[in-house]
């Protein structure tokens, strides 16, 4: 009978001690919630902050890059579009990749302006 009294009472103990954890486990669930509840709360409020704060990067980024642009001489744009207008000049005239006429003989108009179209997809 001792015996068993012995292991009662270590069972109760055991019983209270796991009772307490779970109490403070449920505490610090709480605890937990309520902190995310805050987070979410904080976030929501600061989203109109924080969408101003990347709205007045994107401007000053927006300013740098125009500032950099005035910066590039204008003369060498307009020479980069001449070369670009030079270039699809060159194109147009058969040169290139492509080979001259020739190999177009004995095919109707059609039939070359198809496969020059098909050419020309492919170019761009």
């Amino acid at each position: 009978k001792n015996h068993c009294d012995a292991y009662k009472s270590e069972r109760d103990e055991y019983m209270s001690e796991r009772d307490q954890y779970k109490s403070e486990r449920d505490e610090y669930k709480t605890k937990l919630d309520e902190a995310e509840e805050t987070v979410k709360l904080l976030k929501q409020r600061n989203l109109p902050k924080i969408a101003a704060e990347l709205q007045d990067r994107v401007k000053q980024q927006d300013e740098v890059i125009a500032k950099l642009q005035s910066q590039v001489a204008p003369d060498t744009s307009e020479q980069l579009a001449k070369n670009v207008d030079s270039l699809k000049l060159d194109d147009s005239m058969g040169g290139g990749r492509r080979m001259a006429r020739p190999r177009n003989k004995g095919k109707s108009k059609a039939e070359v302006d198809v496969m020059e179209g098909v050419e020309m997809e492919d170019d761009a």
